[in-house]
């Protein structure tokens, strides 16, 4: 994830949206080291595609104005590049945190 947030925030978000992905049969997921550093460009999308047999990503950021968080994801087919699905999120950080508890 890439944004302007707390980067504890972007890696939890991360991590959080992978484990649940990897629950859902059928669907595999990388290892967050193996996609490290790769961007959502076609350039990246092409090397996880070829290089890691990749069929899908999600792609996303994460922007935080105070205690205001903006979630943006979306879910991308690496062979048509065509994206299907995106979505955003919009909270305070507290509050979402406590929920979580």
């Amino acid at each position: 994830p890439r944004g302007g947030a707390e980067p504890w925030l972007a890696t939890a978000l991360s991590e959080g949206v992978a484990a649940e992905l990897g629950r859902t049969p059928g669907i595999s997921v990388l290892a967050s080291a193996s996609v490290a550093g790769m961007g959502d460009d076609e350039a990246s999308q092409g090397r996880l595609r070829g290089a890691l047999g990749a069929t899908h990503a999600v792609t996303g950021s994460v922007e935080s104005e105070g205690e205001t968080v903006r979630v943006q994801a979306a879910l991308v087919d690496l062979a048509s590049r065509r994206t299907l699905w995106a979505g955003h999120l919009d909270g305070e950080v507290g509050a979402r945190l406590a929920a979580r508890a």
